[in-house]
């Protein structure tokens, strides 16, 4: 009976620790940067705990992470650089940057987060250069007129 109970007490604290180890989390990425200027945005750190910044690792994805995401890891996502800002109250950001102007439209990349007991990945994509659009409406798109048909066809109908 004690061996059960001390089993059964066993597995509800590793059942809490793996909950614990899976609280943190990657929000949304806000960009604070447009095309042909350096990057800077931000990313939400969502459950953090009584963790430091120097406890958790943020970085690019492996290149087996982005194969994975179906993701093309190109030389430019090198330049990102990551730094951790925790608010104390258990959340914070990452703020990505780069030293050079990104002269692409749009990143997709895959970012991964360590900490000691755990890790987690997640895909973004920004979009750094929107489409324009004008204030005129377009021309609205008519069917063709129907024509009339004359010559044997039409006979052959008419019988």
């Amino acid at each position: 009976m004690i061996r059960k109970h001390a089993a059964s007490t066993l597995l509800a604290a590793i059942a809490l620790q793996g909950s614990l180890a899976h609280g943190l989390g990657l929000g949304d990425i806000t960009l604070r940067s447009a095309l042909d200027q350096p990057l800077a945005a931000e990313i939400r750190l969502r459950g953090v705990g009584d963790l430091n910044p120097t406890q958790i690792l943020v970085g690019l994805g492996s290149a087996a992470d982005f194969e994975r995401a179906g993701v093309e890891r190109v030389y430019l996502l090198s330049d990102i650089q990551f730094e951790v800002a925790l608010d104390g109250q258990g959340d914070g950001v990452v703020r990505l940057s780069t030293d050079q102007p990104i002269r692409e439209p749009y990143l997709d990349f895959v970012v991964e987060v360590r900490w000691p007991t755990g890790r987690v990945l997640r895909e973004y994509t920004v979009l750094l250069d929107l489409p324009t659009y004008t204030a005129a409406a377009a021309e609205p798109v008519r069917a063709p007129r129907a024509q009339a048909w004359s010559g044997a066809g039409d006979s052959a109908a008419a019988t």
